[in-house]
């Protein structure tokens, strides 16, 4: 039985720039590319991007050109794009930048009030810059967190299970009374399963079916069904 969920920060309790990562990749394109997406299939596009995303997670920098640039381009080729002959297209998408603006992702609050009506503890830990707490504020859903673990605080990152421990030491579960909710394979599902600790990937894209060997949710709501892993 499961005492606690943890869930991890953007992408899956919120979001950093405005939408959900669902519609993340149709954004970024209508925003800063110049090209007709009348009849684009952002919903194979977005797929395509996110499968390479999560595969590619460990392997690559994320914050190298050359990732992002595979990225757009394998998006913008699935949807309908002939990349072979639209270079500008990738290197315009690769230099975008959105504006910062959080929000709640879809079902987060929906998820938050069935965990506290079922009187368990809610933990959140993300990859951060150290301002967790007050992008939970902002939003004001500091609240419904009894422990918040911020890489940026803390000095190591998921899927390091010297994080993982860390939580484990604070919060006084053991692992086995731990559901960990995330968005990326490789630092949320490897780095909670590493330390023993039950996992859920939420894909909101619903791209990941049969990617990897794992509990897979497109739905927030849906992690109540794993409360008695």
């Amino acid at each position: 039985m499961k005492k606690i969920v943890v869930l991890d920060g953007c992408h899956t309790i919120f979001n950093m720039y405005g939408c959900s990562k669902n519609r993340l990749f149709e954004k970024v394109c209508i925003k800063n590319l110049k090209y007709n997406f009348e009849k684009f299939n952002w919903s194979l596009a977005s797929k395509a991007s996110e499968i390479f995303w999560q595969k590619n997670y460990k392997d690559q920098d994320v914050n190298q050109k050359k990732f992002w640039e595979e990225y757009y381009r394998i998006g913008l080729r699935e949807g309908g794009i002939c990349t072979l002959t639209r270079q500008d297209l990738i290197e315009h998408a690769v230099n975008s930048l959105l504006p910062i603006k959080y929000t709640i992702e879809e079902g987060a609050i929906e998820l938050l009030d069935k965990l506290k009506e079922y009187n368990l503890s809610i933990g959140i830990m993300s990859n951060w810059d150290g301002h967790l707490r007050q992008v939970l504020k902002d939003l004001d859903i500091l609240h419904y967190f009894d422990f918040i673990v911020d890489s940026g605080i803390v000095g190591v990152e998921k899927p390091d299970t010297k994080i993982f421990d860390y939580f484990l030491e604070i919060s006084g579960f053991d692992s086995a009374e731990v559901l960990f909710v995330g968005d990326t394979y490789y630092s949320d599902i490897v780095g909670a399963n590493a330390v023993g600790i039950e996992a859920i990937l939420y894909d909101s894209v619903d791209a990941l079916d049969g990617i990897f060997e794992c509990n897979r949710i497109t739905k927030l709501i849906d992690a109540i069904l794993y409360l008695e892993m």
